[in-house]
């Protein structure tokens, strides 16, 4: 998730859907303030968001994971990306829940005090039912760094051979998963779907490397073409086949999305903010979700679509555009100065 592309290479329309994909996920998490506009399977986002992972991984990192590139090196540049709005979302979530126990308006949560220790560290937690009860979005962040490292690890060995024998492989496991779970909804988020989570991210992470690594000559689709079908994806209910609905779009659109995606387009200033924007958006819209509602009580009013969806969005996306100005590109500045000998792309 937390990649741009690089601009040299101008993937931008990769960008463009990165950024509506994390605005989806927001409304599919908000349904009190999108009501019937609720996108029900914006989940199908974090799928996308596993296989732009791979495709980002393989074009940013690949040459250099293929001639010398050591681990710990790309351990600590995947961390640094990741780990400031990791753990600003993380502190934010925390220092509200620990006003609300301190002010008497919620009782300490069983577990919850051990549970953030461990998320403070990126682990998943073993105390609570879900694995990041603080800010619920992070498990995906758990996955993708799984299939990051992993990829480190055996990119010497990762042809095209390799890459379609994992895809095959972790496709059947995933299809599996979709039926058996009734879809892939909550799959990966809890420890009971640990390990059937494992799949859902290790396909389209190798089929987003895949892609990158075949550069297909593909048709130049528009943005207005492209950005409505992903949304009208989103929003399909497939009720009782709910399963054949989640493994097709898993398995077949969403790497046709980046498949298609993968245009380059000229500069375009509010394709690059979505891109840029799009993982701050994803890791604290929750808190910010949670900090809304505690604001709008003492002002006696309830959440609802309407005024305070407008009012919702516009502050998240000026808060997301003042953390990465003020806070996130400054810390990771930062960070890789001291961490890292020479400067990368993150």
């Amino acid at each position: 998730m937390g990649h741009s592309v690089d601009k040299g290479h101008q993937y931008r329309a990769l960008d463009a859907l990165r950024g509506v994909a994390a605005l989806l996920v927001v409304a599919y998490h908000t349904e009190l303030l999108f009501g019937v506009l609720t996108p029900k399977s914006a989940y199908l986002a974090v799928d996308l968001f596993f296989c732009l992972s791979g495709f980002v991984i393989a074009h940013a990192y690949g040459a250099r994971l293929g001639t010398g590139m050591s681990f710990s090196a790309f351990a600590k540049i995947r961390t640094i990306r990741l780990y400031p709005l990791y753990l600003l979302g993380l502190g934010a979530a925390a220092l509200l829940e620990a006003v609300r126990i301190l002010f008497g308006l919620t009782g300490p949560k069983p577990g919850l005090l051990e549970a953030g220790g461990m998320n403070l560290l990126g682990l998943p937690s073993v105390t609570t039912e879900t694995m990041y009860p603080l800010n619920g979005p992070s498990w995906s962040l758990l996955y993708e760094m799984i299939a990051n490292l992993i990829a480190a690890l055996i990119w010497p060995w990762l042809g095209r051979r390799a890459l379609i024998g994992l895809c095959v492989l972790n496709g059947l496991l995933l299809a599996l998963v979709s039926f058996v779970y009734s879809g892939v909804e909550d799959v990966g988020q809890e420890y009971v779907t640990f390990l059937a989570g494992l799949p859902r991210v290790f396909f389209p992470f190798f089929m987003g490397v895949l892609i990158y690594q075949l550069r297909l000559k593909v048709p130049r689709i528009s943005l207005w073409v492209l950005i409505p079908a992903f949304i009208v994806m989103a929003y399909v209910q497939a009720g009782q086949m709910r399963w054949l609905y989640d493994a097709v779009a898993t398995l077949v659109v969403v790497p046709l999305f980046v498949i298609l995606g993968s245009q380059r387009l000229a500069s375009n200033r509010p394709l690059d903010t979505a891109g840029r924007l799009s993982y701050a958006v994803y890791m604290l819209h929750v808190p910010a979700w949670h900090y809304f509602q505690a604001a709008l009580k003492p002002l006696g009013l309830t959440p609802q679509p309407g005024l305070l969806t407008i009012a919702y969005v516009v502050i998240l996306l000026a808060g997301c555009w003042l953390v990465d100005r003020l806070i996130d590109v400054p810390v990771r500045n930062w960070l890789r100065s001291r961490l890292i000998s020479r400067p990368a792309p993150a």
